[in-house]
């Protein structure tokens, strides 16, 4: 059994939205750090790290993500209306727990969680777009990337090393990148460029939502 967790005190309900505008009511405790968060959230950490919460909650990495079309996923803490649901691991004992929702992610006060839980959003909302068969876009009216987005999809493994870019992934993403941030149009071969980078993001992006990177 894990150690009570002496710093927790009970608080007044938390009031929060979900993905589908709802408003709810749940208690919270606050920690070591005074934050106050979801009880519920802290008491499912608690039993699968079976460590306390202040410790346990620096030890964990979002690993994957599960997108609900239908917005009705329910975060171990008890909110439901959820459309994105993640899975969080632990590093050290190779425990997991799901789902999580993006807000509960929040409540674990590590940057690295939160960014990677933002990047795993992102290439499902982009590869949602390759799959209804639009292009992407890199840039002007109804734009699909920005830069997050382009460094996700480079982290992801979209850049591969090529011929074309002489084994350097890394100037395909700056290219794009300088391409979107360009005040004026790109030439015509620029756009040629573009283009086909894109349309290999694309084939990456359906790739991988098939499993088949």
């Amino acid at each position: 059994m894990s150690a009570p967790l002496v710093a927790h005190s009970e608080c007044c309900d938390m009031i929060s939205v979900n993905d589908l505008g709802v408003v709810t009511e749940q208690a919270v405790v606050t920690d070591a750090r005074g934050d106050r968060m979801r009880a519920t959230l802290v008491a499912a950490v608690e039993n699968v790290a079976d460590i306390p919460w202040d410790i346990a909650r620096r030890g964990f990495d979002v690993t994957d993500i599960e997108e609900d079309e239908r917005v009705g996923g329910e975060c171990v803490c008890g909110q439901q209306g959820l459309r994105y649901l993640y899975t969080i691991t632990h590093r050290v004992t190779g425990v997991s727990l799901y789902p999580i929702g993006s807000s509960c992610i929040g409540y674990f006060g590590v940057a690295a969680m939160t960014d990677r839980a933002r990047d795993l959003r992102d290439l499902v909302e982009l590869a949602a777009v390759a799959r209804g068969g639009e292009l992407l876009v890199l840039r002007g009216k109804g734009k699909h990337l920005t830069a997050a987005k382009l460094l996700a999809l480079y982290d992801a493994g979209a850049f591969p090393a090529t011929s074309w870019n002489r084994g350097r992934p890394a100037d395909d993403y700056n290219f794009l990148l300088r391409m979107m941030r360009k005040r004026n149009e790109p030439s015509a071969a620029q756009k040629r460029k573009v283009d086909a980078l894109l349309r290999d993001i694309e084939d990456f992006l359906r790739m991988r939502e098939g499993g088949e990177e």
